[in-house]
């Protein structure tokens, strides 16, 4: 189910193939109050977050969020992640670590969901 802040792209296989792959672009919203400081490691820092709310979600009681629900959490993890690092130097800079995430957000996937709807802003009025 593709929701209406989402839309569909499609590219074409660059190898001739013929083949097209379609992907949606989701915008599950923007961290509020982010004081940039550098952007190095941004987006290393977000594809970081996603893999870490994907393994978070692999390895507890994630059952009580249905596949979209997931999708979005591990997306506003990974905008968490890298607004975060964005407050230090350095490609490393700030990089939150686990107690760090248990201090600012919880210990729980219920809990860590809760408060990033909070800390990310969908934008929607």
């Amino acid at each position: 189910m593709i929701d209406e802040g989402s839309r569909i792209i499609e590219i074409k296989d660059c190898r001739g193939t013929g083949d097209v792959f379609q992907y949606v672009l989701q915008n599950v919203g923007t961290a509020a109050n982010v004081n940039v400081v550098d952007t190095t490691g941004a987006g290393d820092s977000f594809i970081g977050g996603f893999l870490f709310a994907s393994q978070l979600l692999l390895t507890t009681n994630s059952d009580m969020l249905k596949d979209q629900e997931k999708i979005t959490f591990q997306l506003r993890f990974a905008s968490w992640v890298a607004a975060t690092k964005l407050s230090g130097r350095g490609a490393r800079g700030c990089l939150p670590t686990w107690q760090l995430v248990k201090t600012y957000l919880g210990s729980t996937v219920k809990t860590i969901d809760k408060k990033l709807q909070e800390i990310i802003c969908s934008g929607k009025t």
